[in-house]
């Protein structure tokens, strides 16, 4: 780690490639797998991050970071930048009155990771309702919180300590309607209103002999409200 944080200060560029040729030379003479288990070591445990063509790299990357001989060359390594408790509180608070979810981590890295999946999980539900906006006009409103969950779900570590709370803002606004639309899905209404817009599909040819127009606006208003 004392070699990578002082090329990081001398702003040297560090690949995985360069690390390894270090540590095989004298004096230390260490074997290629032992450099890269250490590199793993350092990278699970949050004191380094790698990143290619400006793209931080994740665990699922890491393998082929370190055993791939023409990604090695491309591969940085840098230190990790510490982050303060208030920080990482932040974000795990942000995870608990954004989406409900808790986080039970304490590290940067794993914080973020795990409130990665939580945007993931949220962006695919949230993806799934939307496809349904045909049959549910209300459900055009989520277009902007989809927005918002694919602009936050991939950024670089740094993002979410110091650059997430406008975001995070946005979502908390329209953070009432999102629950209300999946309840309306997740309970009883939802085949209440398709069978609504059944008869309303079925009958409005003949709308015009029924006596009481006042319960056909009113059925009209309720199937095109933008909330459910």
């Amino acid at each position: 780690l004392s070699r990578i944080t002082l090329e990081k200060t001398l702003s040297n560029r560090l690949t995985i490639e360069d690390t390894i040729r270090h540590f095989k030379a004298k004096p230390y003479g260490w074997d290629i797998w032992a450099v890269a288990n250490c590199i793993a070591s350092l990278f699970k445990t949050g004191k380094v991050k790698l990143t290619r063509e400006s793209t931080e790299l994740g665990q699922a990357d890491l393998f082929d970071a370190l055993t791939n001989n023409r990604q090695r060359p491309n591969v940085l390594i840098s230190p990790e930048q510490e982050y303060t408790a208030e920080q990482i509180k932040f974000v795990k608070d942000a995870a608990r009155d954004n989406f409900n979810e808790s986080i039970e981590e304490s590290e940067a890295k794993k914080v973020v990771e795990d409130f990665k999946k939580i945007v993931q999980n949220e962006l695919t539900e949230i993806k799934g309702l939307y496809a349904q906006r045909s049959q549910f006009p209300f459900l055009e409103n989520l277009s902007q919180t989809i927005n918002i969950l694919e602009a936050v779900k991939d950024q670089p570590n740094e993002y979410y300590f110091t650059e997430l709370e406008p975001a995070m803002n946005e979502l908390r606004q329209s953070k009432d309607d999102i629950l209300q639309i999946k309840s309306f899905f997740n309970g009883g209404q939802k085949d209440k209103y398709v069978e609504a817009k059944s008869f309303y599909d079925a009958n409005k040819v003949n709308f015009s002999y029924f006596n009481d127009r006042r319960a056909i606006e009113t059925l009209r208003g309720l199937l095109g409200d933008s909330k459910p």
